[in-house]
């Protein structure tokens, strides 16, 4: 079967939508464990060893900690 409901997280308030969109988009760029080499965003957490040096994982990740 073929659904038109939108995900769950869309049925909320605009602006809230519109910043976790933007969180998923940035990804781990948005957080305050990364550090940017060259084209790549790297996690400098040290608990993460398994997801080291893998971009695109963002607020999904247990360690992530907002910029600011």
């Amino acid at each position: 079967m073929k659904s038109n409901a939108l995900p769950i997280h869309l049925y909320r308030d605009p602006s809230e939508v519109v910043e976790v969109n933007q969180l998923f988009e940035l990804g781990c760029n948005a957080c305050d464990q990364s550090h940017r080499i060259l084209t790549k965003t790297y996690c400098t957490d040290s608990r993460n060893e398994n997801q080291k040096g893998v971009p695109k994982i963002g607020h999904r990740c247990k360690y992530f900690k907002l910029k600011g």
